[in-house]
């Protein structure tokens, strides 16, 4: 058997502010499409600005197709 020539990847995923990081999302095992977005990041993402910022926040995201999908 050959060597691979492109290893398992591994995205991580996580939110920076000037009060801290959101909590590491990790994706071993396949791409990051719409629906696992929604699935995976995003409740990561609200629980910590919530509990952070309680209502006085916003949530920006940049141009990545999962982030731009009609369903986030």
């Amino acid at each position: 058997m050959g060597k691979r020539k492109f290893p398992q990847k591994v995205i991580v995923w996580l939110g920076a502010c000037a009060n801290g990081i959101t909590p590491l999302v990790i994706f071993e095992n396949g791409t990051l499409d719409h629906a696992r977005y929604i699935e995976e990041v995003l409740p990561a993402a609200l629980k910590y600005a919530n509990k952070t910022f309680g209502n006085d926040w916003a949530f920006q995201q940049d141009g990545a197709k999962p982030h731009i999908h009609h369903l986030t």
